[in-house]
């Protein structure tokens, strides 16, 4: 089963949870032996800490993991899934799916 989502952007607090309640919903409700793949927008920023390594890959564009990248690390873990865009190495350009006017804060693409 292929899941296309757009998340709430990181100033939508009060989005984020219903979005992920309503994903974990469609999850529980697909047979076990469906492959699940969710791909779009998650509006996430994944870090390099560790406490995520067991479903993020090395191969990250930012630092710090920002909280619509904790919600995803934690929705990813909780259903045993990984982000797949992280274990492969790319070039920096191709980590990148926009840009502010002033280029200073870029948007990583999260396909899981």
């Amino acid at each position: 089963m292929l899941i296309n989502v757009y998340a709430p952007t990181e100033d939508t607090e009060e989005t984020k949870e219903p979005f992920y309640d309503n994903l974990q919903y469609l999850l529980d409700r697909t047979p076990r032996s469906d492959t699940k793949i969710i791909l779009g927008d998650v509006n996430a920023q994944l870090g390099s800490e560790r406490l995520y390594n067991e479903v993020t890959g090395q191969h990250t564009l930012h630092e710090e993991t920002n909280r619509n990248g904790e919600l995803l690390c934690e929705f990813a873990y909780a259903n045993s899934m990984v982000v797949m865009s992280t274990h492969f190495q790319h070039k920096r350009i191709h980590k990148i799916t926009w840009l502010s006017p002033d280029q200073t804060w870029p948007v990583k693409l999260i396909i899981q």
